[in-house]
């Protein structure tokens, strides 16, 4: 299951060190740039609010996750998307980013 827009979460570094600051996910599904082979399950924003339009947001996958402090919406047609999105992907020969 993918964790719906507005979720909070805190997040682990690649050398699994924790985050100082907790990250709101603005968007999902992404792809580094137009011809990347890998893609990110989450963007975020750290919060309180950056805009992520000045700052790009962090890029990182489920296995970043420390912990969920608030689970953002989500409902059967969010799960019907995801699922479409990643099956999309695979059909591609995109694959979930190994890094964080």
């Amino acid at each position: 299951m993918v964790l719906g827009l507005g979720s909070v979460v805190t997040l682990k570094n690649n050398d699994n060190s924790l985050m100082n600051h907790k990250v709101v996910i603005v968007d999902r599904y992404l792809l580094e740039n137009k011809d990347s082979k890998e893609y990110y399950q989450y963007k975020g924003v750290i919060h309180p609010f950056v805009s992520y339009k000045e700052r790009g947001g962090v890029l990182f996958n489920d296995e970043f996750i420390v912990d969920v402090i608030f689970e953002g919406y989500s409902d059967k047609e969010d799960e019907k998307f995801s699922q479409a999105i990643e099956e999309q992907f695979k059909e591609m020969g995109i694959t979930k980013a190994k890094r964080g």
